[in-house]
């Protein structure tokens, strides 16, 4: 009986401590912390359908339709994460043509198709404020159906 007892305190011990990729997150946010992007703010936790997300406030580059104007966002982070990118939701509307209008995903073609494990939160957020800054016309997400469908 002493051995169920152990094994059950130690699954609970083991189900207490944060996952790797926890770790990993707060790792990079803490390195936020001591060096901000000054774009950035306001970066917190959360975790919701056992996804762990990131939320904060983006400022829109200077130079830009956006200069000015702050933006709230959700980093997804899928179970394989860091093996494969979080996903950036805007839930603030925002007029972009890389940026769904729907659900307020943005597609970076760059970030998506240079994905590494050696990137990190800090990539991410360069890359999505850069998107910002220079939108991919070639490829927007709300492409208008064809006037054809039947």
């Amino acid at each position: 009986m002493s051995a169920n007892i152990a094994a059950a305190a130690a699954a609970a011990t083991a189900s207490a401590r944060p996952n790797k990729q926890v770790v990993l997150i707060q790792r990079q946010l803490e390195i936020l912390r001591q060096k901000p992007l000054s774009f950035v703010q306001n970066l917190n936790t959360e975790q919701h359908d056992g996804t762990n997300e990131v939320t904060g406030i983006m400022t829109g580059p200077e130079n830009s339709p956006y200069a000015g104007n702050q933006f709230n966002f959700i980093l997804r982070f899928p179970p394989e994460y860091p093996f494969k990118p979080p996903a950036v939701h805007f839930t603030s509307a925002i007029n972009h043509p890389n940026i769904s209008s729907k659900d307020g995903f943005a597609c970076d073609d760059v970030l998506m198709g240079t994905w590494n494990t050696k990137m990190d939160l800090i990539d991410v957020l360069n890359g999505t404020h850069s998107l910002l800054a220079n939108p991919n016309y070639d490829k927007p997400v709300d492409s208008v159906p064809s006037s054809g469908q039947q």
